[in-house]
């Protein structure tokens, strides 16, 4: 009998691991190792089965989630960015269509929750500039 490798599905990454992974999404790309290990080092990590549901057509998230790995998209197919939650929080703006994981890959997010969200930000705005850059994306995903 072949054996598969099973991905662990553990709750948690090393620090390192969380700094590493918000590297390789564009928004946190530039940023200082403060400032990644000040987002990473409350960051929950969460992951979601494919097909897994997301969030319920017309909610509000109230916490920021980043896709590190695979996807989140609506039940249509549209791929939702990388980074998500910020507008829908900030501005009570709903989801505009149910939210899944990717039937094919499922995805593997960090969750920031919106208490952290506003301490990193009052300490490091330039974070806040650079999330700015896909708010208007996101804002027409969650409309």
């Amino acid at each position: 009998m072949e054996k598969k490798y099973v991905e662990p599905n553990t709750n948690n990454l090393t620090l390192m691991e969380k700094m590493f992974a918000l590297k390789t999404i564009g928004v946190f790309n530039g940023l200082s190792y403060s400032e990644l290990y000040h987002i990473s080092e409350n960051a929950i990590y969460k992951v979601f089965s494919p097909g897994q549901k997301f969030c319920n057509k017309n909610q509000v998230l109230k916490l920021i989630y980043i896709v590190i790995k695979g996807k989140i998209q609506s039940v249509s197919g549209q791929v939702m960015p990388r980074v998500l939650g910020a507008a829908s929080m900030l501005f009570e703006a709903p989801v505009s269509d149910e939210l899944i994981a990717s039937p094919q890959k499922g995805a593997t997010c960090m969750i920031i929750e919106k208490s952290h969200f506003y301490t990193i930000f009052n300490q490091y705005p330039s974070i806040l500039r650079k999330l700015s850059e896909i708010k208007n994306l996101e804002v027409e995903n969650v409309q």
